[in-house]
């Protein structure tokens, strides 16, 4: 693969629609990346105060799990619309363009599905946990909220996954080149 190859589907000529979707995201994605500075102010600020006064921040592993939550799950949609996941393709990438433009196809209309599933697993789980008011141990936090961002980030990258699956039908059809 060309090294634009993966990010060939990002061009001017999106529609405006995905030009806004693709702003979304990246919003998410910024929001994921403040999170990123925001636990390591944290984790400095608890390891001095641990180490040099004996006064840890408590409930450092409470934040610092839900802050992953949000770092991770920000940025799965943005990476997603820009291709930018590893792909590594042995024998795809000896079939002509059309072949692996399905197999694409195939793959994206799976992961699609999945991400409905998950999707709606997701919802479901941060409704129980809502009712039974499941809470931190040590801080209090409760849990459903980043239940809820969590599904709203995997709703993302459905639609993210719908965008390319869009454009790699029109590419296995032929009537989008490279």
């Amino acid at each position: 693969m060309s090294e634009n190859e993966g990010t060939g589907l990002r061009s001017n000529h999106d529609s405006p629609l995905e030009q806004l979707i693709t702003r979304l995201l990246l919003r998410v994605l910024l929001v994921g990346m403040g999170f990123v500075v925001i636990m390591m102010l944290v984790t400095v600020v608890h390891a001095v105060g641990r180490y040099g006064f004996s006064e840890p921040i408590p409930g450092l592993v409470e934040m610092s799990s839900f802050m992953l939550v949000i770092i991770i799950f920000s940025s799965a949609a943005y990476t997603e619309m820009n291709g930018s996941h590893i792909v590594i393709g042995v024998l795809v990438d000896k079939f002509p363009q059309r072949v692996q433009a399905g197999l694409d196809c195939f793959m994206y209309i799976l992961s699609l599905g999945l991400v409905v599933v998950t999707v709606w697993q997701t919802i479901k789980r941060g409704l129980f946990v809502e009712q039974i008011e499941y809470m931190s141990a040590v801080l209090h936090i409760p849990h459903y909220p980043f239940i809820y961002i969590a599904a709203f980030c995997w709703t993302l990258l459905g639609v993210a996954i719908l965008i390319r699956l869009i454009h790699f039908v029109g590419r296995a059809s032929g009537r989008i080149t490279q």
